[in-house]
């Protein structure tokens, strides 16, 4: 922000910057007022959901459960839940392709690459999802946000893994309802206790986004190769898991019979 302009010779004087707050960063990560409100409970408003006269803990009653300096990095660690919910409407309401006048001979010859078509639940049952590097779980957000405009979708999670704090906290804040699906540690998760839990049910989407510090500019580039033992090799760790047993071109939720 300019303070002070020098219209003569059009130079700045002074200036200041101003941050962006932990509120504006949620919204432009697509995540909704009413959930930032809950992201940002104080202390006070926990202890009097849990019913508790003390948390005997150093925080004050005015702060708020997750710091700021912690929102800004689940901010920063998440994905666009509109880009997401855009994705899951792609994936389970479709709309028919526009016709496509051809341009030329090579059209025919030259096909644009297209995806496998996902096959289409006219009833559209309970989803069923799983999220693994949740965070604070933008994934499920976006299923929130399609059910906005798609009163008939319904979806469940059962299963969510991640093993930073701060994300595990906000998580049990947006969700407390699943709390219990928490699996831990991506590289421990017992995937056959995972499967009993389903009790014949298929997954229908199963999301994965290992930390991408180590091939970030920002970071220290220490790879994605696998068996590197980096944050960002994890994805290897997810590819290697029973669940996966499939082809790729696939839809997520057959996984299970690959199995």
């Amino acid at each position: 922000m300019i303070t002070k302009f020098n219209f003569n010779d059009r130079t700045i004087k002074s200036y200041a910057i101003r941050k962006l707050t932990p509120k504006e960063c949620f919204r432009l990560m697509g995540v909704r007022d009413d959930t930032i409100r809950t992201m940002q409970t104080t202390v006070a408003e926990m202890k009097e959901r849990r019913g508790q006269a003390d948390n005997g803990g150093k925080q004050k009653d005015a702060d708020m459960v997750i710091s700021a300096s912690q929102q800004y990095k689940q901010a920063g660690n998440s994905i666009v839940v509109d880009v997401l919910k855009a994705i899951y409407a792609q994936l389970w309401y479709p709309k028919e392709p526009k016709p496509k006048a051809q341009l030329s001979m090579f059209d025919d010859f030259f096909p644009e690459d297209a995806l496998p078509q996902m096959p289409v639940d006219a009833n559209h049952g309970e989803k069923v999802i799983i999220t693994t590097f949740s965070g604070y779980d933008s994934q499920l957000m976006a299923a929130d946000a399609l059910k906005e405009e798609h009163p008939d979708f319904r979806w469940t999670c059962i299963g969510r893994s991640d093993i930073d704090k701060y994300a595990c906290q906000m998580h049990d804040l947006v969700f407390p309802q699943y709390a219990d699906r928490a699996l831990g540690d991506i590289t421990k998760i017992d995937w056959h206790s995972v499967k009993q839990s389903l009790e014949g049910r298929e997954v229908d989407l199963f999301t994965y986004s290992s930390p991408c510090q180590d091939i970030s500019q920002a970071g220290k580039q220490m790879g994605l190769k696998e068996g590197s033992d980096t944050r960002s090799a994890l994805l290897f760790g997810v590819w290697r898991m029973p669940l996966m047993y499939c082809d790729p071109s696939i839809c997520c939720r057959r996984m299970w019979r690959h199995w």
